[in-house]
């Protein structure tokens, strides 16, 4: 029943084209990482990182390589859309340039996915969940 019920809530969204917002319920569904394994937004997560451009994807990965533990300690999961790369660049070269990252990263292949995520030009997107509602939505240069 709440999957027939998310399904109806994130198809509604994308089919609208809205940009989720402060107050909405993240969408709990399954997403892929760089390994093309299922990764779940749970209620448990307390951050969503997503980021549109390869230079931010770059200040994400060395953040991320300085500092190995923050995704579990903060409960948060990271994203990068692809949506506007080919899909032959992405399995020839993106995928296994970030299996070879230490950790696990979404991709968002599909524009229908990488557009329910609102964005700001050269920033990075994060939100602040609370079982799984969205408390706040910031556009940082850094994390």
């Amino acid at each position: 029943m709440k999957r027939i019920l998310f399904s109806i809530i994130f198809l509604g969204t994308l089919l609208l084209g809205e940009s989720l917002k402060v107050g909405d319920t993240f969408p709990q569904t399954s997403f892929k990482n760089q390994f093309e394994q299922k990764v779940s937004v749970s209620k448990n997560i307390k951050q969503f990182i997503v980021v549109f451009s390869k230079d931010d994807g770059e200040k994400v990965r060395i953040f991320l390589e300085k500092n190995p533990t923050y995704l579990q300690t903060n409960k948060a999961l990271y994203a990068a859309d692809l949506s506007e790369a080919p899909s032959l660049v992405i399995s020839m070269f993106m995928r296994p340039k970030f299996k070879k990252y230490p950790y696990s990263m979404i991709l968002l292949e599909e524009k229908q996915q990488a557009e329910l995520f609102p964005k700001n030009e050269n920033k990075i997107t994060i939100f602040t969940l609370d079982n799984l509602q969205i408390k706040k939505i910031e556009y940082k240069s850094n994390l």
